[in-house]
């Protein structure tokens, strides 16, 4: 069902429809306030992705519906010039050319990088040319200098140069613009001779001087010259515009010969003519549904194919919904049949569908008006009530031209505020201010005026008609007052029912045929319309209630500050605001439509929800409905009409339109990731796309995913959901932005999936996705982890080995503790036992004999004390220093020379003292010195002897040299003590030397390692 275009017409003196005849489109403006580098659009071309690209006078754009993005990244060698895009299409090889002024070349939006094609073959008469790029049907590019001549794109050197070309045309004739047919693959050429036509089967070219009977055209216009845009339409019309400089009014021209009657109207479009302004025909251009536009210059009209005319598009200053331009440069229909105008005055949409909608406003007059009440006729017929001009009739001013005669004096009966039609009396109320009452008999055309005493003069905000025929009146005062059917209309026919003490907003019968009041301040009242009593009493938040409406046998949605769902079966109140979807608070108007669905007025505009699946949809004027955008545009009341459409009016406008086209019956497009931010870093989405997974370093964990599904039809009317596997464990929905944010993630495997769903529910076809893959840090590589593994049961094999080896040393120790004190303390207490023993049996026969085992055990325990005391000092760890080792040496040397009166010195390095010697070789090293001290004192008759211990290339060294009698190291006797010093010597891994000669002397080397 569309809504018909008889509705657009003009009512003169009170309406004034937006669209005339022929202008049935609402126009959406993107301009720089929403993103436009500038608001002078040049070109626009929609990519096999979807993305519209658009040139501006400040460079190359890319829109997805959401945002508009610059694509300029000078960090690339060859990035593109800032400067303004003229043209933006594609070739055979879907390469994406792009052409500022003079300058051509390739854009890839993958790496950023401009490719720029050399430009050769022009004379310097083609300085100030102007340059065009041409595609032909085989997507090949040709560069069109105006008037001078084509050059020929060759890919291999990457220029523009002069070559053969898929046509030809007399020699001399200057090119303006080119044109091929579709069906024919001829090549229509505009020049400042006339037109040409090259025949690509004929391998030739024809003219108005070398015409040819396949195109009777040429001599039908053979009298043009200065041809400067040709096209031929599907119906086979070859449309011509040229210059005319004999007539005296001289300017641009546009005819249409047809093919079909071999006639041709000269300005058969009327476009000149029909405006003041100057015009000029930059292109003409049939769309796929065969509709035919034309735009340049203060121009833009489409052809009425019903009209058989040109329609021009020149709305009136006060039509916002409309197209204001002075260029208008480039018209897409992109993939959804949406029409894009670049303009001078920024980028303009519109749906090129059969209407479904209508908008008219009051028209400018001396008295202002507000709509404030609409009423469905018999005759289906709309009656308007406005605040200040009365009642009006949408069809027909003289209808209710009778509604005034002889009215009293005073503007009362001219500020309606409500109307109520009782079809079967054929009665026309009015509620009025100040407790007016107006009915009007429309088949008697008689008005009679009421001032009800029970209304106490306060105006009348609205009235309602119950199932028993009895007319219902709420006062601004809060009067709740009550008509009786089959009472005489007079004014003390009226009761007052109720009085609830401020104002009230709304009256509402249910299908229950109870009467619902909604009030300012103190919530909404239930009456028995029977009875007249209240039944019930509701509050709600804010206890405002501005509308009611039933959606089903158990819920009433009510209006106010928010939409409150009340459940009259159980009393449940539910809420709805802005955080639930609602598109604004302050709700004006409500209305439910033939399937259910709720619309909503509010001062952000209108909006439907659906119940059944609890989504808020906005729509506005991009979708050929109304954008409020102020007071003028708020509306307030509404209608559904019999035949299911729905009308929503307010202050000075209305809008008309069909439900049924704003139900989305179609899956919606598959999302698209538009934008890939790492930490406050864009990266460009075409490249990262490319990539079968994305990786990322350790610390690069702060993601920022951007998405959308291009469709401009339905941008605003999607929900999306997403989720990041392996971090999400349900699916997210999106709120406005668009954006799903994920901080700090951890390494590993993730995978971003996107949908999204259309107001009823209906799903994306495909789920997108886009892999990642964080890797972790070094340190939690699985060769770091098991070189990490290896290292620790290194080091607790080494703790272990360490804790063993101690004990291994507790243990040696204990052993050689307890060897020492066998051998020395248990050999010398076992003699010292036998001489007390042979002493205690001489002692009184043999007292020399005893004295002599007595001197004995005395030797014998001084010695088991001396060897107590070295085995002691060399378990004690405070010894281990060579400080106190050789002040111990010093003391033994001391007590051991110098009691037999032999001369030493006893020299130590400057760096003997820094070392450290662990037990078992400190008690080694000191008792081979002792040994060796003890030797010399008893056996070598010396005098003098010299003690040297020093440390040089990491040994410590211990020389003991005397001047006695020596002895021949080969014949002597290798006694106890030099067999105890070679195997302490070789405990310590050390070398110990002995040189000696008869009264030579005897000289003792030790060398131990330190390490």
């Amino acid at each position: 069902m569309q809504i018909k275009k008889s509705w657009c017409f003009w009512i003169m003196g009170f309406l004034l429809p937006l669209l005339s005849h022929g202008q049935d489109y609402t126009f959406a403006r993107l301009s720089i306030t929403d993103g436009l580098a500038s608001n002078f659009v040049y070109s626009v071309w929609q990519d096999p992705k979807g993305f519209l690209w658009l040139g501006t006078d400040n460079g190359l754009q890319r829109y997805d519906g959401r945002k508009i993005v610059s694509f300029y990244d000078h960090s690339v060698p060859n990035f593109l010039p800032s400067l303004p895009v003229q043209q933006i299409l594609d070739d055979e090889n879907g390469r994406m050319w792009v052409r500022m002024g003079r300058r051509v070349g390739v854009f890839n939006p993958s790496s950023m990088d401009f490719r720029e094609a050399a430009i050769t073959g022009i004379d310097e008469a083609a300085n100030n040319a102007d340059f065009h790029l041409w595609k032909d049907y085989y997507g090949r590019i040709y560069l069109l200098i105006v008037r001078h001549g084509v050059l020929v794109y060759n890919a291999s050197a990457n220029r523009f140069e002069k070559g053969k070309l898929p046509f030809s045309m007399p020699d001399n004739w200057k090119p303006v613009q080119l044109f091929q047919d579709k069906q024919t693959s001829d090549t229509w050429i505009a020049t400042d001779s006339g037109l040409v036509v090259y025949n690509v089967k004929a391998g030739n070219w024809f003219t108005h001087s070398k015409p040819s009977p396949q195109y009777p055209v040429l001599t039908k216009l053979s009298q043009l010259r200065n041809v400067n845009s040709v096209y031929i339409d599907s119906k086979r019309r070859c449309w011509v515009g040229w210059w005319d400089y004999t007539s005296t009014s001289g300017g641009q021209r546009l005819l249409c010969y047809d093919g079909t009657s071999n006639q041709v109207t000269r300005d058969s479009t009327g476009f000149y003519f029909s405006s003041r302004y100057y015009k000029e025909i930059l292109h003409m251009q049939e769309l796929r549904n065969g509709t035919l536009w034309v735009h340049g210059l203060n121009l833009l009209v489409k052809y009425d194919s019903v009209q058989q005319r040109l329609m021009n598009f020149e709305y009136p200053p006060e039509a916002d919904h409309g197209i204001r331009f002075n260029y208008v440069y480039q018209i897409l229909e992109d993939n959804e049949n949406m029409l894009w105008f670049a303009t001078d005055n920024g980028l303009y949409s519109t749906s090129q569908d059969e209407s479904c909608s209508m908008r008219l406003m009051l028209s400018k007059q001396k008295s202002p008006a507000n709509i404030t009440s609409l009423q469905e006729m018999s005759d289906k017929d709309i009656w308007i009530g406005t605040w200040g001009r009365g009642v009006i009739s949408m069809t027909d001013t003289n209808l209710t031209k009778p509604f005034y005669r002889n009215m009293p004096a005073g503007p009362e009966y001219r500020l309606v505020w409500d109307l109520l039609y009782q079809e079967d009396h054929n009665r026309l109320w009015a509620g009025c201010q100040s407790g007016r009452v107006m009915l009007f008999d429309t088949k008697k055309k008689q008005s009679l005026f009421l001032k009800p005493d029970a209304c106490n003069g306060r105006t009348i905000r609205d009235m309602a008609l119950d199932r028993n025929g009895n007319v219902w009146l709420g006062t601004q005062g809060g009067q709740l007052v009550r008509w009786k059917a089959g009472s005489t209309l007079e004014n003390s026919s009226f009761e007052k029912v109720a009085d609830l003490g401020t104002v009230i907003f709304r009256l509402y019968t249910d299908s229950g045929g109870r009467l619902w009041v909604g009030t300012h301040g103190k919530g909404l009242y239930v009456f028995d319309v029977k009875s007249s009593k209240q039944v019930g009493h509701y509050n709600v938040p804010e206890n405002g209630v501005t509308d009611i409406v039933q959606l089903n046998d158990s819920i009433m949605a009510l209006g106010g500050g928010q939409l409150n769902l009340l459940n009259f079966v159980t009393g449940k109140v539910s809420t709805l605001t802005i955080r639930d979807g609602l598109p604004g608070n302050n709700i004006t108007s409500l209305q439910t439509d033939m399937f259910g669905q709720l619309w909503i007025s509010t001062k952000n505009g209108l909006c439907k929800y659906n119940p059944r699946l609890k989504i808020f949809t906005r729509y506005d004027q991009r979708d050929g409905l109304i954008t409020t955008t102020s007071h003028e545009t708020l509306l307030g009341t509404n209608i559904r009409k019999k035949n299911g459409e729905l009308v929503f009016a307010g202050n000075q406008h209305a809008v008309f339109f069909n439900p049924a086209c704003f139900i989305s019956k179609s899956a919606p497009q598959d999302v698209r990731i538009t934008d890939f931010k790492l930490f406050n870093q864009f990266l460009p989405p075409d490249s990262i796309l490319r990539l079968d997974k994305i990786r990322l370093r350790a610390e690069e964990n702060s993601i920022t995913f951007a998405f959308a599904s291009l469709s401009f039809r339905q941008r605003d009317k999607l929900i999306y959901y997403y989720m990041l596997e392996g971090a999400d464990k349900t699916w997210q929905r999106a709120d406005w932005r668009l954006i799903a944010i994920y901080n700090l993630l951890p390494p590993g495997n993730y995978t971003f999936k996107v949908r999204c769903e259309n107001e009823e529910g209906i799903s994306s076809p495909n789920i997108t996705t886009l892999e990642l893959f964080i890797k972790p840090p070094f340190w939690r590589t699985w060769w770091f982890m098991t070189l990490a593994v290896i290292a620790l049961g290194v080091i607790a094999y080494f703790i272990h080995r360490l804790r063993v080896n101690r004990l291994m040393a507790v243990e040696r120790v204990r052993r050689r503790v307890a060897r020492d004190l066998h051998d020395d303390m248990g050999s010398t207490l076992s003699t010292i036992n036998i001489l007390s023993e042979m002493a205690k049996m001489k002692i009184t026969s043999d007292t020399n004999s005893t004295r002599e085992y007595i001197e004995k055990i005395s030797d014998n325990s001084t010695r088991m004390m001396e060897a107590m005391d070295d085995i002691v000092w060399s378990i004690n760890p405070m010894n281990d220093n060579m400080q106190k080792i050789t002040a111990r040496m010093r003391e033994f040397a001391a007590s051991v020379l110098e009691p037999k009166g032999i001369e030493y010195t006893f020299r130590i390095g400057d760096h003997v003292k820094d070392l450290v010697l662990d037990m078992e070789a400190r008690r080694d090293f000191f008792l081979i010195f002792k040994e060796a001290v003890n030797n010399l004192a008893k056996y070598s008759q010396a005098n003098n002897a010299v003690i040297e211990l020093y440390a040089a290339n990491g040994k410590l060294n211990l020389h003991i040299q005397d001047n006695g009698i020596g002895f021949e190291s080969e014949t002597a006797d290798n006694g106890n003590g030099l067999t105890n010093m070679k195997k302490r010597s070789e405990m310590m891994k050390g070398d110990l030397s002995i040189t000696s000669g008869r009264n030579a002397g005897t000289l003792i080397r030790l060398e131990v390692p330190l390490t």
